[in-house]
């Protein structure tokens, strides 16, 4: 028979033959995901992409294969980030997604399971729980570039609001006492703390400073690397120099004060 989109009970149907003969069918909630879904597959049949026996992978297998394809590219902070989303959240044995297959979580799915990560970790804030759907949303893209589903569900699941902090500078009189109190309990301390006062500098950024990054005479210093993960410590111990910046942007040079 052709292939078809039909209505079966109170979900849509694509139903279509492979290369082989074979038929399959697969089940949408609304008529046009379905009529999507059929072209795209027919494209792929056509085109020799199909791959029936990849949409049966789980969401846990396909996952734990995203981070460790992904994991070599990613700077050591981005790494926990996802790892933690993955193996602390996403997979959780009560409410987790790992035995969903990966072609069938949509945005029911995801919306169900955000709704059960803020029941079950109430203490977490909005900024997480978005951070967590970020990482998901990157698996299910990377799931959709491997043709394992039409499209990713996560474009259409608004982020929580991320409330803004405030950031209540310190007055002259404040950064005064920090500096003193500072050389009173470790003068190297107080060099991180007189640093950060006065440029505004990341910590990472300021624990990475070499002698040759600092030029007193022209009163500039040069930031190009960050040392914010013990991962960069190591890699510093191993070949002497830490990783690169959070963005290019954050390449840059400081003017000092006198």
């Amino acid at each position: 028979s052709m292939a078809c989109v039909r209505k079966v009970d109170k979900r849509w149907v694509a139903d279509y033959r492979d290369a082989q003969g074979k038929r399959h069918r697969e089940y949408c909630r609304i008529k046009q995901e379905a009529v999507d879904l059929l072209a795209k597959r027919l494209e792929e049949i056509g085109q020799g992409r199909f791959n029936p026996d990849g949409r049966k992978i789980t969401f846990a297998t396909f996952a734990q294969d995203w981070l460790d394809t992904k994991s070599a590219r990613w700077a050591p902070n981005t790494l926990d980030i996802h790892k933690n989303s993955v193996h602390r959240y996403l997979c959780h044995p009560d409410f987790g997604l790992s035995s969903y297959r990966v072609a069938n979580i949509d945005v029911k799915a995801v919306e169900d399971f955000r709704k059960a990560l803020q029941e079950h970790c109430p203490h977490l804030g909005n900024r997480t729980v978005n951070l967590v759907l970020t990482s998901l949303g990157a698996i299910l893209k990377h799931a959709v570039r491997h043709n394992l589903r039409p499209s990713n569900p996560i474009e259409h699941v608004d982020r929580l609001p991320e409330p803004r902090k405030e950031v209540i500078p310190l007055t002259p009189a404040q950064a005064e006492s920090l500096l003193s109190r500072a050389n009173e309990q470790d003068t190297r301390m107080a060099t991180v703390v007189q640093l950060g006062l006065y440029t505004g500098m990341r910590m990472g950024e300021i624990l990475a400073l070499r002698w040759r990054d600092v030029d007193l005479h022209g009163r500039l210093l040069t930031i190009h690397a960050t040392n914010s993960h013990k991962l960069q410590r190591e890699r510093f111990q191993d070949g002497g120099s830490f990783g690169g910046t959070k963005t290019d942007q954050s390449r840059r040079r400081v003017k000092l004060s006198a």
